[in-house]
């Protein structure tokens, strides 16, 4: 299997994210070769500061501020996740 196909067929987990949720780097390292991550957000909420640009480089981000609850799950459902965890109840 070529790495591309390999990353093709690796789980994508939806992590709800903020400022107070574990280190980014710790769920990314975790994650390495097993999964690939979609980190969701809410821009509006969240307080990541300079955090969201990090967040930007170890995966796609999902920012769903000031979005319906339908158009936020229809944003998130386009980056095709086959799970979601989160560390905070607010997302």
């Amino acid at each position: 299997m070529t790495p591309g196909a390999a990353a093709a067929a690796r789980p994508r987990i939806a992590v709800a994210f903020r400022h107070d949720s574990p280190s980014a780097m710790l769920l990314a390292d975790a994650a390495a070769g097993r999964y690939d991550l979609v980190w969701l957000i809410d821009s509006a909420t969240a307080g990541l500061g300079p955090l969201a640009r990090l967040l930007g480089r170890l995966g796609p981000v999902v920012d769903v501020a000031g979005l319906p609850p339908a158009a936020a799950a229809a944003a998130l459902d386009a980056e095709g996740p086959t799970g979601i965890t989160t560390f905070s109840d607010d997302l």
